[in-house]
């Protein structure tokens, strides 16, 4: 298996296609200029990505996939490695959230450096006139000395 750079591998992924490209940074070309990503190949396929969701000249938020069939050898661990090394060599804070339930991703953020996670709760639009609450966690990087508290509906900064 192998790592490499992520734009030439989108026609291979399963889980970060174009559609999300489109739908997260506008198309793909913009996400090939201001984002970043790394995949794990294996036999052409990619294994296990890792790739900027948003992204600033500040911050990089991480999303990340692992095929069902490959979990539990490490690749998630090591593809955020990767990612993380970007981010630092970059000077760019990356950023883990994920919803309050998914207890293996809030392991993977802990083993990956990542703690002192925050609650939120946030409404998001699920239909026109509908929105729903949702529970999530951030966990900030350990390198980061502040932490943002979404608190009543204002942002607190500490």
């Amino acid at each position: 298996m192998r790592k490499q750079g992520y734009v030439k591998e989108l026609s291979n992924s399963s889980e970060f296609y174009e559609g999300y490209y489109k739908e997260y940074w506008g198309s793909v070309s913009n996400f090939s200029e201001n984002g970043f990503g790394y995949c794990i190949l294996h036999k052409g396929k990619v294994v296990s990505e890792c790739t900027s969701i948003f992204s600033s000249l500040q911050y990089s938020e991480i999303d990340i996939a692992t095929h069902e069939d490959y979990r539990g050898q490490g690749l998630a661990s090591s593809i955020v490695k990767t990612f993380i090394d970007h981010c630092l060599e970059n000077d760019i804070i990356p950023r883990w959230d994920c919803d309050i339930l998914n207890k293996s991703s809030i392991k993977l953020a802990g083993k990956s450096g990542f703690g002192n996670p925050v609650n939120i709760q946030f409404l998001y639009k699920k239909h026109l006139f509908h929105y729903s609450i949702k529970g999530c966690i951030i966990l900030n990087y350990v390198d980061v000395w502040w932490n943002v508290i979404v608190k009543r509906g204002k942002e607190v900064v500490t």
